[in-house]
């Protein structure tokens, strides 16, 4: 498989560039849903101001504080992304990671984090006013997409069947379960989205 690199520093800039202005145009639609009163217009031109400065074509220090708090971002969500697929391969191994285990796993992750970083503003936007269950069952549901988009793109990786042993939930004894097909994709995009969500809450 091939992929598309960035070798300049100045494609670097011009990406991270084009992905902060898309996320903050985003959550600025996000913070508008939740805080009316504040305008949309008004939100976003703060936001855009106070990140990019007053020329968009000149990557002011301004713009390169928020390409860099974007990076920080996305080396934060990847840290939450890859914990998440560590420890679900520890305990119930459901990945295939093929002859070059630590390279497809740190391909698949980054994969996922940067599929989870742009759209959950677009989420927080679509789940508005309910958020909570329904925006985490949104999130499954995009990872789902993502790692079966990724077992077609990644020939070396796969969600496979995998054997659940029992559980002990809050007193109650779940019994052993083998799960495959949708039911592994699900059971592994479930705990990705719950695990993500709760360490990013967690963490701030």
């Amino acid at each position: 498989m091939k992929f598309v690199a960035l070798y300049s520093l100045p494609g670097v800039w011009t990406f991270f560039h084009v992905v902060s202005q898309t996320h903050c145009i985003c959550n600025s639609i996000a913070i508008h849903l939740q805080n009316p009163s504040l305008g949309i217009y008004k939100v976003a031109h703060l936001k855009i101001h106070r990140n990019y400065g007053q020329h968009a074509s000149i990557l002011s220090s301004s713009q390169k504080s928020c390409i860099l708090n974007s990076m920080r971002a996305i080396i934060r969500h990847f840290i939450y992304t890859a914990s998440a697929m560590y420890l679900l391969q520890s305990f119930a191994k459901p990945f295939d990671y093929g002859q070059s285990p630590t390279k497809t796993f740190l391909i698949v992750a980054l994969a996922i984090t940067l599929i989870v970083y742009f759209t959950r503003p677009l989420l927080k936007i679509i789940s508005f006013p309910v958020g909570g269950l329904v925006y985490t069952a949104l999130l499954i549901l995009v990872i789902g997409a993502g790692f079966y988009a990724l077992q077609s793109l990644i020939p070396e990786f796969a969600v496979k069947s995998f054997y659940l042993s029992g559980i002990n939930l809050f007193g109650i004894m779940l019994g052993d379960t083998q799960l495959e097909g949708f039911k592994a994709l699900g059971f592994v995009s479930a705990f990705m989205a719950v695990f993500i969500g709760l360490v990013g809450w967690v963490m701030g």
